[in-house]
């Protein structure tokens, strides 16, 4: 199977050369010219590694990393710009950016980065969080019950126990879970929604909770007595 590239550039004839440079290695590229609804185009694509210019039309790549790493924490991320200061790149690097690699650049450059960066991929389980009689498996927002598919999650309840699972018995503040699934803190009740219905799906298996701390945020914990 292809490893899947997703790949941000909006200069078009630039972001074409490349991919059909990337496509002739063997690799399987989703090509977008925009950073618009990004976590929409990562969980449907699913890529193995994600390449991005820093500067996309008026906005930096830069700001949507937090949500990023909160849904998609191993995704390896390589940033492209033709901005080859020595702050920007200390920036990219401090943020967690795998690679920086300067603009101008020949396919070679570029596709020997994603070669090395691609071994570091976590092994296939990783795709699958296992919590009491449930799993859910991130790449398809599927959730089990034992053997069987329970139910499909929506984006956004994916998201929100999504975020919970990756910090199991830790609190998930409100303020993160609105900024980095809505990107604003105006959708409270939508979140409110989503925890009730997770809640009900959870409460399946008795010792699965995810408890409100007061005035703070949610946690997710199971309990082993």
């Amino acid at each position: 199977m292809a490893h899947k590239v997703l790949f941000i550039e909006d200069d078009l004839i630039f972001g074409t050369l490349i991919t059909k440079g990337l496509e002739k290695r063997g690799l399987e590229v989703c090509f977008r010219d925009t950073l618009d609804d990004l976590l929409d185009v990562i969980a449907a694509f699913c890529p193995d590694i994600a390449v991005l210019d820093l500067e996309v039309g008026n906005r930096n790549s830069l700001e949507c990393l937090p949500s990023i790493r909160a849904n998609y924490p191993s995704l390896p991320i390589l940033f492209e710009s033709s901005h080859t200061g020595g702050p920007g790149i200390e920036q990219c690097i401090r943020a967690g950016v795998r690679h920086y690699i300067k603009k101008p650049y020949e396919i070679e450059e570029l596709a020997g980065y994603i070669d090395r960066l691609l071994p570091l991929l976590p092994s296939s389980d990783i795709d699958c969080l296992v919590f009491g009689k449930f799993a859910l498996k991130i790449s398809t927002h599927d959730l089990y019950w034992e053997d069987g598919l329970e139910r499909h999650l929506p984006m956004k309840e994916f998201q929100v126990l999504h975020q919970l699972l990756l910090k199991q018995g830790e609190t998930v503040t409100r303020t993160e879970l609105l900024n980095s699934i809505w990107h604003n803190d105006l959708a409270e009740e939508s979140l409110n929604n989503i925890l009730t219905n997770l809640r009900k799906i959870v409460r399946k298996d008795p010792r699965i909770e995810i408890q409100t701390i007061k005035k703070t945020g949610y946690k997710l914990v199971i309990n082993t007595q």
